[in-house]
């Protein structure tokens, strides 16, 4: 609905992105049951850093955004996870993050870091 009314830039992802875009929409995912883990052997540390390094690897043979050369949703999704500050051996993923970390639409749209934090607050202590 919203590409009807603004279509462009158009931020749905094109078809030969759609596997990856359907793989690093879960991202989150990977963050939250890392996060919630109590068990350091449960392998929930092990499938995030494979799902990062696959998107180290993707953005590295595709980027500079995950649908290559077309901003879209799946960067929305994925940007908000992700701090340069932690990937300094993932370059592809830090190129990716400043680069994101640097558009207006996602600093001017990011919330303070205490609502952050109350978020994953709430999300952790269920």
């Amino acid at each position: 609905m919203i590409e009807e009314w603004y279509p462009e830039p158009r931020l749905a992802t094109p078809d030969e992105f759609a596997e990856a875009e359907h793989r690093f929409q879960n991202l989150y995912g990977y963050f939250v049951g890392f996060l919630q883990s109590q068990d350091p052997d449960d392998g929930t540390l092990q499938a995030l850093q494979e799902e990062l390094n696959a998107l180290d690897e993707h953005l590295g043979e595709n980027g500079p955004f995950i649908a290559g050369e077309d901003f879209t949703a799946v960067d929305i999704n994925v940007v908000p996870l992700l701090d340069y500050n932690f990937f300094e051996d993932m370059p592809n993923i830090r190129t990716y993050c400043e680069s994101m970390w640097s558009r207006s639409s996602i600093t001017d749209t990011t919330p303070a870091d205490e609502y952050i934090i109350a978020g994953w607050e709430q999300k952790l202590n269920r």
